[in-house]
């Protein structure tokens, strides 16, 4: 079977980046087995269910983790294939296991509390969803302790184990999603949606004098549709991801950037002092000398402000500079 048909049960996005999306796919796979791996190994160390199948859970364990260590070391080289069969693989050894402790109800109970966690770790904050699941272990495990359940501790390590993994793949995933949604492709700051978003966000929470602090800097770039039309749009692409990367160096920890169109930019700074973003224009320039010149506007919360009325002045200021600039430009050539 050719390369073409195991893509296929690729997602299209990700098979143009077929060779990272397999170095990702086999990294979280190599956490998942390797994890599974481990704590499966030190809980069969502890009192089991009477009857388990002890051999086939070791060998099943043992297999995870070489196969963990496997994807990580091989991750850059592994052929497709591989990355397409192995998910069935994994799916059919955790049946095995389930099938080895002759124990189906501590195979629902791993699948409730794993989903669980998975559901936990997509919406808190990962301190906090660990949290939730100790807490929910804890009560777990005085449920079987008080029922004289038999092997509790093995399950209740088990079962912690893969959720606390689970999790963290979910929340991982997310992530990256959530920075696919939100963040420009080419440059990596935010786009325009989600600064709209944070600004507004902004606004709307007053501080205790009732007045937001906002600040913000709009930039456009000089001669950039020139550059484009005459080194190529390859330039182009460079000059704003070097833009961007200067951008994010100089400003604060609490400010954030976003690609605000094609070659302009938004920096916002919960601030209610004009002066502090207007100190950030010297500074870029100085970073961009060697790479573009741009022009620069700023605006400041007023009371009754809205996005639209906060971006305006910023885009008034930094044409009527830009108009000043070409007007001297004539009167000097």
């Amino acid at each position: 079977m050719n390369q073409s048909f195991w893509r296929s049960f690729i997602q299209p996005e990700r098979r143009l980046h077929i060779r990272s999306t397999i170095s990702e796919m086999l990294a979280i796979s190599a956490i998942l087995y390797g994890g599974v791996a481990v704590f499966g190994l030190i809980s069969l160390s502890l009192p089991t269910w009477p009857g388990i199948d002890n051999e086939i859970i070791y060998t099943i364990c043992t297999i995870a983790l070489a196969m963990s260590i496997a994807f990580y070391a091989l991750r850059e080289s592994t052929p497709l294939w591989v990355v397409v069969i192995h998910l069935p693989i994994g799916i059919i050894m955790v049946g095995l296991v389930v099938y080895a402790a002759h124990a189906p109800q501590a195979g629902n109970l791993s699948v409730i509390y794993i989903l669980g966690a998975m559901y936990t770790f997509h919406y808190f904050t990962r301190l906090a969803s660990i949290i939730i699941v100790i807490i929910s272990m804890t009560v777990f495990s005085l449920a079987m302790y008080v029922n004289n359940i038999v092997g509790w501790q093995s399950a209740i390590l088990f079962v912690t184990g893969c959720s606390l993994i689970a999790g963290e793949i979910v929340r991982i995933t997310v992530k990256q999603l959530n920075h696919l949604a939100m963040h420009d492709n080419l440059t990596g700051l935010y786009d325009r949606s989600t600064i709209d978003a944070l600004v507004t966000e902004c606004i709307s929470a007053k501080g205790a004098k009732g007045k937001a602090r906002v600040a913000m800097l709009m930039l456009d770039l000089n001669s950039f549709k020139q550059i484009n039309d005459t080194e190529g749009h390859l330039k182009g692409d460079e000059i704003l991801k070097t833009v961007s990367d200067v951008i994010l160096d100089t400003i604060g920890k609490r400010d954030c950037a976003a690609r605000w169109g094609g070659d302009e930019f938004l920096i916002v700074s919960p601030s209610d002092d004009e002066n502090y973003v207007k100190n950030l224009i010297p500074r870029l320039q100085a970073s961009l000398q060697d790479t573009i010149s741009f022009e620069a506007g700023t605006s400041v919360y007023q009371t009754g402000d809205t996005l639209d009325t906060m971006t305006k002045r910023a885009d008034e200021d930094m044409y009527s500079k830009k108009r000043n600039r070409r007007a001297t430009d004539i009167a000097t050539a």
